[in-house]
C-alpha cells in the first residue's frame, strides 16, 4: 500500500526500481490513509454492533436501565475511597473517589 500515494500509482506486487522516481502525492496519500482507517473503523463499528452488543450483555448498563426505570439513586463503594454513584433520574453513571 506504500506505493498508493505516488503521483502516479503502480497496482503491481513488485513495482521495480522505477518507483522511487516519482513524488509521493499528499491528496493521494491523504485519501489512501482516511480510505484505511474508514475501512477500519466500519469494520470495528459492525463487530460491535452486530456481534458483541448483541450476543454478550452489560451487566452494569442493564442494572443503570433499572435505576432509570426505578426513579432511584444508588451509591456503590467499589472500594474504601472509590465508588460509583447511579443518578435514577438522568441515567447516568458517575466514579467519584474521596
Amino acid at each position: 500500500m506504500k506505493y498508493w500515494g505516488l503521483h502516479w500509482p503502480n497496482t503491481t506486487l513488485n513495482p521495480g526500481p522505477e518507483a522511487t522516481d516519482v513524488p509521493y502525492s499528499t491528496v493521494a496519500r491523504f485519501t489512501t490513509s482516511t480510505l484505511v482507517f474508514g475501512v477500519i473503523g466500519l469494520l470495528q463499528w459492525l463487530c460491535s454492533v452486530g456481534i458483541y452488543e448483541r450476543f454478550f450483555s452489560n451487566k452494569i448498563q442493564d442494572f443503570v436501565d433499572i435505576c432509570t426505570l426505578a426513579n432511584i439513586s444508588v451509591f456503590i463503594l467499589a472500594a474504601k475511597q472509590y465508588g460509583y454513584y447511579i443518578h435514577g433520574r438522568s441515567g447516568s453513571l458517575m466514579r467519584t473517589s474521596f
